[in-house]
């Protein structure tokens, strides 16, 4: 049915546009269909009659329609991917959606709603204690709505009734919605700011970043994923390749890039520790000399001792491993521990904690504490300084001190894409980090490194490194951000370096101080 090989064009003036992980079709504003195929690019217009006021399709097997020019309810039809349209004579409707696994429901103007049968071939008239304004079907499990009152609602397989979750965010009015493939729920208010639904008490997540108002979207995961703007333009949200790591959406990242535990040219964050325990081992101070002997920077196994392995491990942990990268109610990693904006205390979330600053100071103060024991214990000690510089190593990444998700960008990624281009320059770069001349910053409580930390790169990096990709086409001509971004990174490397290294000299003056000397409460250890 859809073709991208004929009558090619690219639709204006669009009204909405309907995604799979296959195809994707949009309908402009005197109701004609298009249609593309992911394997053959290419819009073309669908064999379908116009008019058309609601399309949907969430599998491989039909797409559903509403045609007609009456002021409510319109006539239902279907179309396979092989035949022609055919009228579904039980029932009209206002809007139709189905899911990802064929389950179809059709809205009708006065609010009432209606579920396919399959085997029956025929609508059934659903009960509902709600009137509901507004459909977005995941699948037969899952179906989200809107109420009267513009709130939230879902009707889950096991219930059979629908019930108000929440209310829309802000005080625009949600005017679509679109339910993923995992059964995320995405809207876009009256204002042109889109969401993602995340539950807790924060609710609702800003999605797409501020760049282009929207008045439509339809989201089957980060790879397949269509807005329309404003003014009628269709955009590709989605990246059309890989997803975002650890989950179809999961809307964190791993911060500076990790792929290896001794090969820092497979990992930013030993890259950074390396050269801040080279920085802090040259200071005039015991500390120097111990930093020097346990960090060991540079060394792999076998010359790595005991410390420098855990660490090096921890550093690697923090991304990989649940609880270090906050796994959601489905085990989906979402990283939210990795960010803290120190401007507001919180996480991308809307938490204030698990933070990278809360995560941080907890893991410093465990390390501190293995290696005052009377017998020093290395593998604590060192894997637990690894976890607290991977979380302040984070705060460097300027998108992670300023809650800049993966989800903030249109096209979804540029976080990651940043991240990644970042490890393949960074033993390039000139000029490199300087890793001589420590001077001692006179800090004794590791949290105001963190917060410091966060303040600093917030303020100082990330709207130079967001300016770099305000184009629509970043994602497919990275030339023009990679640029300006091989512009920051030398800066940002040193700054990463230089505050880095002064956590790593705090740690080494509180595990050296002597016991008569220590204060945990001063230090903000214990």
């Amino acid at each position: 049915m859809i073709d991208g090989t004929q009558n090619a064009t690219t639709p204006t003036n669009v009204l909405f546009v309907e995604t799979n992980d296959n195809y994707a079709m949009c309908v402009d504003k005197n109701g004609i269909a298009y249609g593309q195929s992911y394997t053959n690019p290419g819009w073309s217009p669908a064999p379908l009659p116009s008019l058309i006021t609601s399309l949907s399709f969430g599998d491989t097997r039909a797409a559903w329609f509403i045609s007609g020019s009456a002021a409510g309810d319109n006539p239902v039809q279907y179309v396979a991917y092989i035949g022609a349209p055919q009228t579904v004579t039980n029932v009209s409707g206002v809007q139709v959606s189905v899911g990802t696994d064929g389950e179809a429901w059709v809205l009708q103007s006065d609010g009432s709603l209606w579920r396919w049968n399959t085997f029956a071939a025929v609508f059934e008239k659903q009960a509902s204690s709600l009137t509901v304004t507004r459909l977005a079907v995941a699948d037969q499990n899952l179906q989200w709505g809107l109420d009267a009152s513009d709130n939230v609602v879902q009707r889950s397989l096991e219930t059979q009734t629908w019930a108000v979750v929440a209310p829309g965010p802000g005080t625009s009015k949600i005017v679509d919605l679109s339910a993923a493939d995992d059964g995320s729920l995405y809207v876009v208010t009256a204002d042109g700011s889109a969401y993602l639904y995340v539950g807790g008490d924060q609710t609702w997540m800003p999605f797409g970043g501020s760049d282009v108002p929207l008045r439509s979207l339809s989201v089957c995961d980060t790879a397949h994923a269509w807005g329309v703007a404003q003014d009628g333009t269709l955009i590709e949200i989605g990246t059309g390749s890989t997803q975002a790591e650890g989950s179809q959406l999961a809307p964190g990242t791993l911060g500076w890039d990790t792929q290896s535990v001794f090969d820092e040219t497979k990992s930013t964050h030993l890259y950074l520790v390396n050269r801040a325990a080279q920085l802090a081992s040259t200071a005039q101070s015991p500390a120097g000399p111990f930093v020097a002997a346990n960090l060991q920077p540079m060394q792999s196994p076998p010359q790595a001792g005991t410390f420098r392995q855990a660490l090096c491990q921890g550093l690697r942990d923090a991304d990989f491993l649940a609880p270090y990268n906050d796994p959601n109610r489905l085990g989906v990693a979402t990283y939210a521990s990795h960010f803290y904006d120190d401007t507001t205390g919180l996480n991308y979330e809307g938490e204030p904690e698990p933070t990278a600053l809360t995560n941080g100071v907890k893991f410093f103060n465990l390390s501190v504490a293995a290696m005052r024991q009377a017998q020093p214990d290395p593998q604590a000690g060192g894997y637990n300084l690894g976890l607290a510089l991977h979380y302040f190593t984070d705060l460097t990444q300027p998108m992670h001190s300023g809650n800049y998700t993966y989800l903030s960008s249109i096209p979804l990624g540029y976080h990651t894409q940043f991240e990644e281009y970042a490890m393949g320059v960074q033993a390039t770069l000139v000029p490199q980090p300087t890793v001589v001349g420590f001077v001692p910053g006179g800090v004794n409580d590791p949290g105001q490194l963190y917060r410091a930390a966060s303040q600093h790169f917030k303020a100082t990096y990330l709207d130079q490194v967001i300016a770099a990709h305000k184009y629509f086409s970043w994602y497919w001509s990275p030339a023009q951000w990679q640029a300006a971004v091989l512009q920051l990174l030398p800066a940002i490397f040193n700054d990463s370096v230089q505050n880095t290294s002064q956590l790593v000299y705090l740690w080494a003056t509180l595990v050296q101080a002597p016991h008569e000397d220590f204060a945990p409460e001063a230090a903000g250890v214990g």
